[in-house]
């Protein structure tokens, strides 16, 4: 049995209309003749299954192996995975291309560092499908710094074309199945928890920026980049030690007890504004100087500064909106959370237009003023603002507000005579989450070098991460 050097795995569904040219890629690679690729076919209802025993007849280190019935890309690629007989392993998306020498290069650099198990090239960017990596719409690239595990925790800078040895399989197991979009990256944390990674300062890569792909859609992707960025952020500062955890300072106004507690400081804090830009600086203090993850992680990857400003716009609109029509709170508290929720879901259903009248007629009080101030010179029409399902501070809001809702119940029997405080610890709420989302956008954009002069004035409003946070 011939022994191959690399094991290409390709998985392929209803990609017709790709899969001659992905071969045609593959076939041209200066180490083909020690190459392998193993396609994956997950039943599709396409006809690649002709177009690949069309080259198995000319190449017989071509393999195609076709499942009963679909399965997920993760699933496709461990069955690559377990029938390879590579000593390096890599994936190919059938609408990507490479350059011919590729995985000469990457093979090549796994074989100069043997204390290395994945390395990955850079990338060029085309929004047009059919290119070439030599001849392409180029419209940007990856262009990644030095790889760091500290960096991958929070970003996934590992490019579409990674080449790693197949004995890490051995030692930490195969691509976890049950995600969507996300589980190579969940892998390269996994590996980058024991082993050396490294970036090669070449393009290997041509990448098509295609909006229904499975790792750029948000819907997709966000859920499982939050979960696997808690759990590896967690997993590294729980290796760090007791001694690393002693540094944070406990004292009510900065570290680990802001985040421990928001209830507390939200039902015994004096404003709202305070909270804002106590949690902001708190934020960028925690995640930067400590590298501490947050116990959320909102998805900032494909988020730019107006649309997370129009979604804390939206927020706050909503919040007004239900509050006055949430009726009279002089009464026990659990009705008075039904009220607020029950008004809060019916305007989340309006019509965005039908919900600024609504606004409009409501007065311009700002429980908030730090958030006026940010939103002043913003231009954002309702339908920014009020495309509620894709606010994705909708969801953290209700987490915090169910907790907050728990408090609340068990501290007071009425709200007679607390009715302001109740209403007021609602923009509170608010409050600290906008302080949490901007801090960490400010830091994520930071990390890119892409601060805009817009999020430096949201950074000299509310302060900077060497500033106090003064009442």
């Amino acid at each position: 049995m011939k022994k191959y050097l690399v094991s290409v795995i390709v998985s392929t569904y209803n990609s017709e209309k790709f899969i001659r040219e992905c071969l045609d890629d593959l076939v041209r690679q200066t180490i083909f003749d020690i190459t392998e690729i193993i396609v994956v076919d997950a039943a599709s209802q396409q006809n690649e299954q002709a177009i690949v025993k069309e080259y198995q007849q000319r190449h017989s280190n071509i393999h195609y192996i076709r499942t009963d019935k679909r399965i997920g890309i993760y699933a496709a690629w461990n069955i690559a995975v377990k029938a390879s007989s590579g000593h390096y392993i890599t994936t190919f998306s059938t609408n990507d291309h490479l350059s011919r020498d590729a995985y000469e290069i990457l093979s090549k650099a796994l074989d100069a560092h043997p204390e290395v198990v994945l390395v990955y090239g850079d990338t060029y960017l085309t929004g047009i499908p059919h290119e070439s990596f030599e001849k392409h719409t180029r419209i940007g690239s990856y262009d990644w710094p030095e790889y760091s595990y500290g960096d991958l925790l929070q970003n996934c800078r590992v490019g579409p074309h990674p080449m790693w040895r197949r004995t890490v399989h051995d030692d930490i197991g195969y691509f976890d199945e049950k995600y969507a979009a996300l589980g190579d990256y969940e892998l390269w944390l996994r590996l980058g928890e024991k082993y050396n990674l490294l970036h090669i300062h070449e393009f290997t890569g041509l990448f098509w920026m295609d909006p229904a792909s499975l790792s750029l859609n948000k819907e997709d992707s966000s859920r499982e980049i939050a979960e696997c960025r808690e759990k590896y952020q967690r997993r590294f500062l729980k290796r760090l030690g007791p001694g690393d955890d002693d540094k944070y300072d406990d004292s009510p106004a900065t570290g680990k007890a802001l985040f421990k507690d928001r209830v507390n400081f939200i039902m015994n804090s004096v404003e709202a504004d305070h909270l804002l830009r106590q949690y902001y600086v708190a934020t960028k203090n925690e995640v930067y100087i400590h590298k501490r993850d947050l116990p959320w992680f909102f998805d900032i990857n494909f988020v730019d500064l107006q649309w997370l400003m129009s979604c804390i716009a939206g927020m706050y609109d909503l919040i007004k909106i239900s509050i006055l029509e949430m009726g009279n709170v002089n009464a026990e508290p659990l009705a008075a959370i039904r009220a607020f929720v029950r008004a809060l879901g019916d305007n989340i259903k309006t019509l965005p237009a039908d919900l600024e009248k609504k606004v409009n007629k409501s007065g311009d009080e700002a429980p908030v003023l730090l958030l006026k101030d940010l939103l002043r010179d913003l231009s954002l029409t309702s339908g920014q603002k009020y495309e509620f399902r894709r606010n994705f501070l909708i969801s953290e809001f209700m987490r915090q507000f169910e907790n907050f809702g728990k408090c609340l119940f068990e501290k007071y029997h009425t709200l007679k005579g607390s009715e302001e405080q109740f209403v007021c610890s609602i923009y509170k709420l608010l409050a600290v989450i906008t302080g949490e989302t901007l801090g960490a956008y400010y830091l994520y954009s930071e990390s890119l070098g892409s601060l805009t002069p817009e999020l430096e004035r949201v950074d000299n409003v509310l302060g900077r991460r060497e500033g106090v946070c003064n009442n």
